[in-house]
């Protein structure tokens, strides 16, 4: 057995001791990489006007907030505006969802809380997949309809309360367009806006090829 510095052991250790710092070595790098489930996953849209080619990774770049595709992941309890606006003049409710999203730096999650321990799903899994069954998404139903309390208050619920009362859902309130309009118009307004040259034609039309793999 060779020895080394008297110890009779320590060449039989040293092996075991280089394979311990490589194997933690491997460990660290994996454990800085960022999430391969999600962040360079390709994904294959399936449907009868041929299979759409999504890599989110590469659409993360464009728009790094999650809320713009996976709006479900934004609870319905809102900051008070005056914990960021002091002036006493400003008045709640001057301006819409849509003037506020186009002021520099301003998104949902200024406003909004995110829901706790809420995974992105897909669309489908919640929009109708059909265009039959189109309606106007986002309009809020009548909270009257189906709460006849004179004192009822919409405001007594936050969303993630109200979906943990048995059977309620999105849609008792919500009329959610179909998966084939949300993937259309939310896809073909991005790539308009961001990478017209590769989408959109010359008749100012979404080119079908440069989405669907037909």
């Amino acid at each position: 057995m060779t020895m080394s510095n008297g110890n009779p052991s320590a060449s039989v250790n040293r092996p075991l001791i280089i394979l311990t710092l490589a194997a933690a070595a491997v460990a660290l790098y994996g454990y800085l990489q960022p999430d391969p489930s999600v962040a360079g996953r390709r994904f294959y849209l399936d449907n009868a006007g041929g299979a759409v080619l999504f890599t989110h990774a590469a659409h993360q770049e464009q728009d790094a907030l999650c809320v713009t595709c996976h709006h479900e992941l934004i609870q319905g309890q809102a900051y008070d505006c005056s914990e960021c606006h002091d002036d006493p003049e400003y008045v709640h409710g001057a301006f819409d969802h849509e003037e506020l999203l186009e002021i520099e730096d301003h998104s949902c999650i200024d406003c909004h809380l995110l829901q706790p321990d809420t995974a992105a799903r897909s669309c489908r899994a919640c929009h109708p997949l059909t265009a039959g069954e189109t309606v106007v998404a986002g309009n809020i139903g009548d909270c009257q309809q189906c709460h006849d309390d004179p004192d009822y208050t919409p405001e007594e619920f936050a969303h993630p309360e109200l979906l943990e009362i048995e059977e309620h859902s999105c849609d008792n309130c919500h009329q959610l367009s179909p998966v084939v309009e949300i993937y259309h118009d939310g896809c073909t307004a991005c790539h308009r806006e961001r990478v017209p040259e590769r989408f959109i034609n010359d008749q100012d039309q979404a080119i079908c090829k440069a989405c669907h793999l037909i």
